[in-house]
């Protein structure tokens, strides 16, 4: 994906698909909560913020792609926290828990019992990643298997989700943070994701908004 496409997304949001745009949904209708029921999200140039039935609207697309099904900028968690600008500040990462949230339900014991959206690894025009469907409004996001960059090395593209979130810690070796780690065969939910250090590495971004 060319460095490019990421000024490209956020000269679309200034021009009113924003995270403070007021037309959040691709068939010119308004819920309320930034999307239109039962829409299918996953194949779609249009950036749009959409209720999967959880506590935030997802972003339809990566940070820097010009489709859902685009891999995006690959960024250092550093250069993170500054990417967005003032525009965008109603606009975050995803904590660990906001991406488990879309599967499961963490109950009083501790268990994980199945959440607002089904999941499903498929190819979408030929692109591997987890198709999420909100089980009551029938809203469709797609998260493309983007892999990462490791010292400049491609790890696990197209098998892996490995997008950035929120959580990080401090060691004594350096900054940790979060990523998910959804492949085929394993849910993406509770374990699913891992702790590298945050220099080395350079990971795709999707974007949600508080509701």
């Amino acid at each position: 994906m060319k460095a490019n496409h990421f000024f490209l997304l956020l000269v679309t949001l200034l021009m009113g698909v924003s995270c403070n745009g007021v037309k959040d949904n691709l068939d010119g209708t308004d819920d309320g909560n930034g999307g239109a029921a039962g829409v299918d999200y996953s194949d779609t140039d249009q950036l749009v913020w959409v209720d999967m039935g959880t506590s935030v609207l997802w972003c339809t697309m990566n940070l820097g792609a010009e489709r859902s099904t685009d891999f995006g900028t690959y960024m250092e968690y550093s250069n993170v926290s500054g990417s967005y600008g003032e525009e965008f500040k109603s606009c975050r990462l995803p904590t660990k828990a906001d991406y488990e949230e879309l599967a499961t339900v963490k109950t009083a014991d501790g268990k994980y019992t199945p959440g607002p959206c089904s999941t499903k690894w498929v190819k979408v025009n030929g692109v591997a990643g987890y198709k999420y469907t909100n089980k009551n409004n029938g809203n469709v996001i797609f998260i493309p298997a983007a892999g990462y960059y490791g010292q400049g090395i491609p790890y696990f593209i197209g098998k892996k989700v490995v997008n950035w979130t929120l959580d990080s810690r401090q060691d004594q070796y350096g900054l940790r943070a979060t990523t998910t780690e959804f492949q085929e065969g394993a849910a993406p939910y509770a374990g699913a994701f891992a702790e590298p250090y945050a220099q080395y590495d350079r990971c795709p971004m999707r974007l949600v908004k508080e509701k």
